[in-house]
């Protein structure tokens, strides 16, 4: 068994450096209609998660974590049904999940991506573990070519519960996944999907349906300040919701509350 050789911290800032190139920038700046937040520690502790990014639809909630690569020719010191899993799903790499009485962190993960139906939840994995992989990936910006997401939303099936599978049984769970996109569940083998995180099932850079009548309106805001600026000592900019709010209410006494189903 290989252990990853770069630290947590290394492999967030270079897949967060791709995540967010992938935004649009025109016509306005992606800060202004997505919300990065990293938890406090107490904050972690009720979502499960690293970092959050709020848009104007829906959430999404990252867990990172690193791995360590198995190899088919060390595979004897592993403990059954491992031990057993085929030759094909060799090499492959694997990491604990937690969910200690007080973290909780799998079921939080599996709960915070059903309070929205837009929602989504994902651990995120790299599929490399040496220096030499994450420094050559880095600077050739393929982080997120080469790191799975493994969708949360999916434990919530039968198959993920007990008395099929029991998360709090006392024993040790590992996701494992390979660069075929495989993936299992231990510690009885299920089958789990596990996306490529630059060809995932809702692209990064997808432009919302519901953030576009928003910038319309922002838009508007914006030329109707500009037409009353020589009478107007405003200090809007337009670049967030509540600015609009804000403007809307002081100028027209139009109370605007965007609503995302």
């Amino acid at each position: 068994m290989a252990a990853p050789q770069f630290s947590e911290s290394q492999f967030v800032i270079g897949f967060l450096r791709e995540y967010l190139n992938q935004f649009p920038f025109f016509p306005h700046p992606f800060w202004s209609y997505v919300d990065m937040r990293v938890p406090s520690t107490k904050e972690e502790v009720e979502t499960g998660a690293d970092v959050i990014f709020k848009r104007c639809s829906h959430s999404v909630f990252f867990q990172f974590k690193r791995s360590h690569k198995l190899h088919y020719n060390g595979r004897f010191w592993l403990k059954k049904p491992e031990r057993d899993l085929p030759r094909s799903f060799f090499d492959y790499y694997r990491f604990k999940v937690y969910n200690s009485p007080e973290s909780q962190q799998f079921e939080k993960l599996r709960d915070v991506s059903t309070i929205n139906p837009f929602d989504r939840s994902y651990y995120v994995a790299p599929l490399f573990h040496t220096t030499a992989s994450f420094k050559k990936y880095f600077y050739r910006q393929e982080i997120l070519k080469n790191s799975v997401l493994i969708p949360c939303k999916q434990f919530r099936k039968s198959q993920f519960n007990p008395p099929k599978f029991n998360i709090n049984d006392g024993k040790q769970h590992y996701i494992l996944y390979n660069k075929r996109l495989e993936g299992k569940l231990l510690s009885e083998p299920k089958e789990i999907t596990v996306l490529n995180a630059k060809l995932m099932d809702e692209p990064l850079n997808r432009e919302e349906t519901g953030s576009q009548p928003i910038r319309k309106i922002l838009e508007w805001c914006r030329w109707d300040s500009s037409e009353k600026k020589e009478r107007m000592n405003s200090d809007f900019e337009f670049n967030s919701v509540a600015d609009g709010i804000a403007y809307l209410s002081a100028e027209y006494d139009i109370i605007w509350q965007p609503i995302f189903f």
